[in-house]
C-alpha cells in the first residue's frame, strides 16, 4: 500500500484501521477518525425506534457533532459556542419546531466561523448583510429569525429604519417606484406601492418611507427624513401633496382627483370626519402652493387659480392669500401683521393713501390699547379704549382726511368723530 510509504498520512491510515497512534501530533487525526466512527451511529434508523423528539435530537447531536468539531478545530474554528445554542433550541421541548429557525442556526455558524477569519479574509470571501438576512427572512415567513435579528435593535424605531433600508437594497421596485416619482408618473408610483403592499410582507408605510428615502438619495443624497414617515398606530396614504400638485400641474384631472381621494380617505380611517379631512387637505395644499409661489415656480393668477379650483377657496379668499403672500415677500421685517390685518390695509387704508409704514406703526400702537378701570371693579372703563386709540391716530404723519378714515375703517361713528383730538 503505497499510503504506507508516506510520513503522516501513514499514520492517518493505521488509525483507520483500528490501530492507536499515541503521538500528540495526531491527536486531531485521532479525534476526526473517532468521530467518523461515532457517526455511523446516526445513520441506523433502528436507533430511533420509541425516542421522543429530544431523545432524537440528542442522539444526532452526540453523534454527529462531534465529527464537525473535531473537522473545524484541525483549522483552528472554535464553532462549539455556536453548536451548542443550536443545541439548545433544538431539543427545547417548549419551543414548536415551526418556530425553530434553522436558517437561524446557519446564520450564526457563518458569523461565528467568519469572526475567526483575518479582516482581511472576511473582507475577501464577503457575506450577506444584516439587511440583506433580514429582508431574506421576511420574505421567506422565517418569524424566528426576525424575532431573533428584531431583539438585535435598541428600540422598535431602529428596527423599522433597518426593514426599510433592507427593502430598498433587495427591492428594486423601490428605485422604479422612486423615479417614477421624480418623473411625475404618480400611477405608475401608486402601481408599484400597491403590488408590493399586495405581497404582504411589508406594510403600506415601510413602502412609502422606503420610496421616499430614495428619493432622497437619488436628488440630494440619503435624506434624513421623510415626509411619509410612518406614525405609530397611523395610516399614511401612499400620495403626497407633491403628487397632487404634480398631476394638476400636468393636467392630469383624473390622477389628481385618486390622489385627493386617497389622502382624505387616510385621514378618515385615522379617526377625522369627512370635512375635517378635506378641510386638512385643503390646509395642506394652500401651503404647498404658497412654497411654489415663494419660490418662483407659479404666478400669482396660477396660485389663485389652484386656490379656487383645487384648494376649496373662495375667489376673494383665494386673492387675500396670494395677496398676504406677495406682502411677506416685499416687507419681510413686517412678518407680524395678520393676513387679516394685511387684507385691511389693501382694501381699507391704502386707497386712502396710507402708506404700508405709517399702518404697520399704527397696527403695532393699536393693539397696546387696553383701555383703563378707573373704577378699580376690575372692567375697562366704556371708551377708554377709544380715546387710547384716537390719541395713536393723532400722532401718525398723516393728514387730517386720512386719519378720518382711519376713524371710520375702525367701525366708529360719524356723530361721535367730533371727539377725534385733531378736529
Amino acid at each position: 500500500n503505497p499510503l504506507t510509504y508516506i510520513p503522516f498520512v501513514k499514520d492517518a491510515y493505521s488509525l483507520f484501521q483500528g490501530y492507536k497512534v499515541e503521538r500528540t501530533d495526531m491527536a486531531l487525526i485521532k479525534d476526526v477518525v473517532e468521530a467518523i466512527d461515532d457517526f455511523y451511529n446516526v445513520l441506523d434508523p433502528e436507533a430511533y425506534e420509541g425516542m421522543s423528539r429530544k431523545e432524537i435530537a440528542q442522539h444526532i447531536y452526540d453523534n454527529s457533532v462531534p465529527l464537525l468539531t473535531s473537522i473545524c478545530d484541525m483549522f483552528g474554528l472554535p464553532v462549539g459556542n455556536v453548536l451548542r445554542d443550536a443545541e439548545a433550541i433544538i431539543i427545547n421541548d417548549n419551543v414548536p419546531m415551526s418556530q425553530t429557525s434553522s436558517k437561524a442556526i446557519g446564520y450564526a455558524f457563518e458569523e461565528g466561523v467568519l469572526n475567526t477569519l483575518p479582516k482581511i479574509v472576511q473582507k475577501v470571501i464577503g457575506t450577506d448583510s444584516k439587511q440583506d438576512k433580514l429582508y431574506d427572512a421576511i420574505v421567506d415567513g422565517d418569524t424566528a429569525y426576525v424575532d431573533r435579528m428584531k431583539s438585535g435593535y435598541k428600540d422598535e424605531k431602529a428596527y423599522e429604519a433597518a426593514v426599510r433600508k433592507a427593502l430598498r437594497d433587495n427591492d428594486s421596485r423601490i428605485r422604479e417606484a422612486a423615479e417614477a416619482r421624480i418623473s411625475g408618473d404618480i400611477a405608475e408610483y401608486a402601481r408599484i406601492v400597491k403590488e408590493i403592499k399586495a405581497e404582504g410582507f411589508f406594510s403600506q408605510d415601510t413602502i412609502v418611507a422606503s420610496v421616499n428615502a430614495e428619493i432622497g438619495a437619488i436628488n440630494k443624497g440619503e435624506s434624513s427624513a421623510s415626509k411619509n414617515s410612518a406614525t405609530e398606530n397611523k395610516e399614511s396614504s401612499i400620495h403626497t401633496m407633491d403628487d397632487y400638485f404634480a398631476s394638476i400641474v400636468g393636467g392630469d384631472q383624473a390622477t389628481a382627483y385618486v390622489v385627493k381621494e386617497d389622502i382624505i380617505k387616510t385621514d378618515v380611517a385615522n379617526g377625522k370626519d369627512r370635512d375635517e379631512a378635506e378641510d386638512n387637505f385643503n390646509s395642506k395644499f394652500a401651503s404647498h402652493v404658497r412654497e411654489q409661489y415663494e419660490d418662483g415656480y407659479i404666478s400669482d393668477y396660477d396660485a389663485e387659480k389652484m386656490l379656487v379650483n383645487y384648494g376649496g377657496k373662495s375667489e376673494q379668499d383665494a386673492v387675500s392669500k396670494v395677496q398676504y403672500w406677495s406682502f411677506k415677500q416685499e416687507y419681510p421685517d413686517y412678518d407680524d401683521l395678520s393676513e387679516e390685518a394685511v387684507d385691511k390695509y389693501y382694501n381699507d387704508v391704502e386707497p386712502h393713501g396710507i402708506s404700508i409704514h405709517v399702518y404697520y406703526d399704527y397696527s403695532k400702537q393699536r393693539s397696546k390699547c387696553k383701555g383703563t378701570d378707573k373704577n378699580g371693579d376690575g372692567k375697562t372703563d366704556s371708551g377708554s379704549v377709544k380715546k387710547e386709540a384716537l390719541q395713536v391716530i393723532n400722532s401718525l404723519p398723516i393728514t387730517k382726511a386720512q386719519k378720518d378714515a382711519l376713524y371710520y375703517i375702525n367701525g366708529w361713528s360719524s356723530r361721535t368723530i367730533y371727539e377725534a383730538p385733531w378736529r
